[in-house]
């Protein structure tokens, strides 16, 4: 067994490396791996202008309440936050495998860091980041016995992520089982705050957004292996962690006591399986939505890597050999970790701004040049809210506005080959010589379009 002095170094470099690679990213990263990040900085970033943006249900009220002060410093600001939650959730996690008698505990931080989804996007600002903090930090809490606080952080992530509603009423389940009452209670109390305070100021109650199963059916359904087939993906667990993780299935099934928190992570797993199985709550079949299940996977990696050592030193036991004389588990150990942190250093690198991006980035330079940023403008792509900059409205957003030929003369509309025939801003209607707009200039070879109404 590798000493204590040695797992203390191997706990400290794992978090050492994993924090400056991720800070690497951060600095590196002009772009983002997906668009809903930029419009989950701008509701936090506007809310503090505009607070009924907390209250938006595409942006998740506790995501934005959370990012709204670090969100004026910038996409910096809100992306340092989300390195934050993601190095306490490491820490959670190595804690947590203390708690469940993990024998090569130590080495959890290491496959958690380097993870390549959770290297990929853990410093991102999107919602899989606190989500995968609120999950941890709920199991942590239960096996402190804290069932209480565990169940007020438990009722936090539905109002994060939508499909929280389902696990908090596993939680309930479970509770329930245990004939632990009071903790159901306060499970339910931070959604039932939600609910009564956006009555007040929104005169609605949002919780008939859970049973709202197809809000759009733009994004398609899959097959039931669709995520199982993705997840060695190079930018999620990955092949060598995958195969780590196959390792680990038998030693996981002989510990009973990691069941409760196996089938925790599973159950999320499962759910995004049938979700997107059904093409229900606009799933899109993203594979980071999974990330969250990110700590038990580090943990059955860390399994499946003893399971794996104690076999091949078995076998090469069975012949006197000078590679069996000199392998032993550190220098398995260390042959296996190396292939993983590689396989994370090759295929995780930075965003650079994507095309739409860049084009959009143009379009706002010209419109600066030309001094028309005083003028009424309108666009579908968040790059254009961030590099103008220019607030979201509230409850439209960047989706929905008045038809085109009511929209006053001067108005400019910034159309995007991405979004906007989709919310309405169609491009026929606008290249129409009779609809009175006129063109006057495009980027990134017609990726962005900006038009000019010229008479009412």
């Amino acid at each position: 067994m590798i000493k204590n002095i040695t797992q203390k170094h191997i706990i400290i470099g794992s978090f050492a490396t994993g924090c400056l690679y991720l800070l690497y990213l951060l600095f590196a990263s002009q772009g983002t791996s997906l668009h809903d990040e930029i419009g989950h900085f701008l509701i936090s970033r506007d809310a503090i202008h505009s607070p009924a943006h907390i209250f938006d249900i595409w942006g998740r009220t506790v995501h934005t309440i959370l990012y709204i002060l670090p969100a004026q410093l910038g996409l910096f600001g809100a992306r340092f936050l989300s390195l934050l939650m993601a190095l306490l959730t490491v820490y959670l996690t190595l804690e947590t495998a203390k708690m469940l008698q993990i024998r090569l505990y130590f080495i959890v931080p290491f496959f958690l860091w380097f993870q390549p989804w959770f290297a990929d996007h853990s410093y991102m600002c999107i919602t899989e980041v606190p989500f995968s903090l609120c999950m941890i930090l709920g199991v942590y809490l239960h096996l402190k016995n804290r069932n209480l606080s565990a169940s007020v952080i438990i009722g936090l992530l539905p109002l994060i992520r939508h499909e929280g509603i389902a696990l908090t009423g596993l939680w309930c389940i479970f509770l329930l089982y245990k004939k632990n009452r009071l903790p159901v209670v306060m499970a339910f109390l931070p959604l039932l705050i939600y609910n009564l305070t956006f009555f007040a100021f929104m005169g609605s109650l949002p919780f008939a957004m859970y049973f709202d199963t197809t809000p759009t059916d733009m994004y398609g359904s899959g097959s039931w292996y669709y995520f199982f087939i993705r997840l060695p993906h190079p930018r999620a667990v990955g092949i060598p962690i995958m195969l780590l993780v196959i390792c680990g299935i038998i030693p996981v099934i002989r510990e009973k006591r990691l069941y409760p928190v196996l089938f925790w992570y599973f159950s999320y797993f499962a759910l995004h399986v049938i979700i997107f199985r059904f093409g229900l709550f606009a799933s899109g079949g993203n594979k980071l939505f999974l990330m969250p299940v990110a700590p038990a996977v580090a943990f059955a990696a860390v399994m499946g890597l003893e399971w794996i050592t104690s076999l091949i030193i078995t076998l090469l036991k069975r012949h006197d050999t000078v590679l069996s004389r000199h392998l032993n588990e550190r220098a398995i150990y260390t042959a296996i970790c190396s292939i993983c942190l590689l396989w994370t250093f090759f295929f995780v690198k930075p965003y650079p701004l994507d095309s739409e991006a860049a084009a959009m980035k143009k379009a706002v330079q010209w419109i600066h040049n030309e001094n028309l940023d005083k003028n009424d403008i309108i666009s579908t792509h968040v790059y254009l809210y961030y590099f103008l900059p220019k607030r979201v409205p509230t409850v439209t957003l960047w989706e929905k506005f008045g038809p085109l030929q009511n929209m006053a003369p001067g108005t400019i509309v910034i159309w995007d080959v991405h979004y906007s025939d989709r919310w309405n801003l169609n491009y026929d209607h606008l290249t129409d010589k009779k609809n009175k707009w006129k063109k006057m200039n495009e980027f990134g070879d017609g990726t962005v379009v900006i038009f000019q109404k010229t008479s009412s």
